[in-house]
């Protein structure tokens, strides 16, 4: 599955003339990840992992351009493989950790990663994302609940345990980034 992955990351990269240079791959749950320099290629394993993919691109491209941040864009895709820009800098994890040992730094760490939270979830008007909903975006969350409780219990929290093991997904809709944390942000210096 991973040497699959690879080769046809390449083959497609190679297609849209980017650099085919692999960086790293690893299977991520139903899906393959392979790094190049400039851009990152995520294969699909599965036909749920392929529909989660579309999805993906879908909203990144609805969010083009809308965050006060630099966010993936798809550049080229084809069946079960979806070849995105690379946003670079530092780990938001490393930072993160940085900021927890000086508290002026984790006070601004705070405060720039809720304006960050403030902006994701609010950049997508109700009739944007109305408009997603017709071109096939799910008004249910797809939460994967394995990772969830990863978290939950990566933070040694009961509450938060029984708050992932209790979840029912609402009627209401509200655009959310369903992993937005410091290891899925990156920072520049």
């Amino acid at each position: 599955m991973l040497e699959q992955s690879i080769v046809g990351a390449v083959e497609v990269a190679r297609g849209a003339g980017l650099d085919t240079r692999v960086i790293g791959a690893e299977i991520r749950g139903a899906r393959v990840v392979v790094e190049l320099p400039s851009h990152v290629a995520w294969a699909a394993l599965t036909a749920e992992a392929t529909a989660r993919l579309a999805i993906e691109r879908m909203i990144l491209q609805a969010l083009a351009g809308r965050p006060p941040v630099s966010i993936p864009s798809s550049v080229v895709h084809r069946d079960r493989l979806c070849v995105r820009t690379r946003v670079s800098g530092r780990s938001g994890l490393e930072h993160h950790r940085r900021a927890m040992d000086d508290h002026a730094v984790g006070e601004a760490w705070a405060r720039q990663f809720g304006m960050l939270f403030a902006a994701v979830h609010t950049a997508l008007s109700a009739e944007a994302l109305e408009a997603l909903i017709a071109t096939g975006l799910p008004t249910r969350p797809a939460v994967d609940l394995d990772d969830a409780r990863r978290g939950a219990a990566a933070l040694s929290s009961i509450e938060a345990q029984r708050l992932v093991d209790s979840y029912e997904p609402g009627e209401d809709r509200t655009f959310l980034h369903g992993d937005l944390g410091s290891h899925n942000v990156v920072v520049d210096g």
